[in-house]
């Protein structure tokens, strides 16, 4: 058991209001059970300076002056740990025990952490009240107070190099965009200017197949009349040929070659008339599948 050990569990108890957790006599009992423990094991301990007894001499070197003087507030601690050196109610046994105490490591340690601990309050207590000029916790919030001002300068940096970068975007942004209506002007003026030339091929286009289709019709009508024209003066010179054979051969002939003659004519002028109205027939026809009934209607009556 490290006699450090003992020591923190007296100053364990930190509150004004709550009795110590073990009496006087059971800590000084606990005492010479480490005591005799730890002497049967290293004899020689009493010897030599452990590191608690440098750290205790170290504070009390420190701790000196601000020992002298009288604190106005002591912590449980220095109270629990004054409690075994000072108490004046204990029975002669545990003044005996106390006596027996004294001169030990323990009660050394405990002679020279008391005042340490004394001046470790009082100084706890002057850099934890905020009051104090130039406490800890002003010194404290003084740097959270710049770390928060380097931060928000921080971030106020970055958002104004991130609103430039934005701003430079838009700017960026907006000249594009300049260049694409002005493109989509000079686009709008070429296609109207593409649909203004259209109109007039379109026109000039139209008004030349019309004068070609007219032509064309022109020509049409004159080669079909020209061909019926054709077709009946052949008609008609074949037939009179044939008639003037005919009238010969009648006149050198009886009464019954002249009435087969007769009935020839009759048959041939029949056959004629056939004809014309058939060749009217296939050239109206020829004009419909050339969509000129105008045409045809006009060939029809003046036939």
């Amino acid at each position: 058991m490290n006699p450090g050990k003992f020591v923190r569990d007296v100053e364990v108890d930190t509150d004004i209001d709550e009795v110590p957790a073990i009496t006087t006599s059971d800590r000084l009992r606990i005492e010479e059970e480490h005591r005799g423990a730890h002497a049967s094991k290293n004899p020689t301990w009493v010897g030599f300076a452990t590191p608690l007894k440098m750290l205790a001499g170290h504070g009390v070197e420190a701790a000196a002056e601000e020992a002298v003087r009288p604190s106005a507030r002591e912590s449980p601690r220095i109270w629990s740990a004054r409690e075994i050196m000072e108490s004046k109610d204990d029975t002669p046994l545990e003044k005996e025990e106390v006596q027996s105490v004294r001169g030990t490591p323990t009660g050394v340690l405990c002679e020279q952490v008391v005042p340490l601990l004394r001046y470790l309050d009082r100084k706890a207590t002057k850099y934890g009240d905020p009051r104090q000029g130039g406490s800890y916790v002003e010194l404290t919030d003084s740097n959270v107070e710049q770390i928060q001002i380097r931060n928000l300068a921080d971030e106020l940096v970055r958002k104004t190099q991130a609103l430039e970068q934005s701003e430079a975007a838009r700017r960026v942004d907006e000249e594009l965009l300049g260049r694409l209506q002005s493109q989509c002007k000079e686009m709008r003026a070429q296609r109207a200017a593409a649909e203004l030339l259209l109109a007039e091929v379109e026109g000039h286009n139209r008004r030349a197949a019309d004068r070609t289709w007219e032509e064309l019709v022109a020509r049409v009508g004159r080669c079909l009349r020209d061909y019926a024209h054709w077709e009946v003066a052949t008609r008609e010179r074949v037939t009179l040929r044939e008639l003037e054979m005919r009238a010969t051969a009648l006149m050198a002939g009886d009464r019954r070659s002249r009435q087969r003659v007769a009935k020839r004519l009759e048959a041939f002028m029949s056959m004629s008339r056939d004809v014309v109205a058939n060749l009217k027939v296939e050239v109206t026809e020829v004009l419909r599948r050339l969509r000129l009934r105008r045409r045809a209607d006009e060939w029809t009556g003046r036939e």
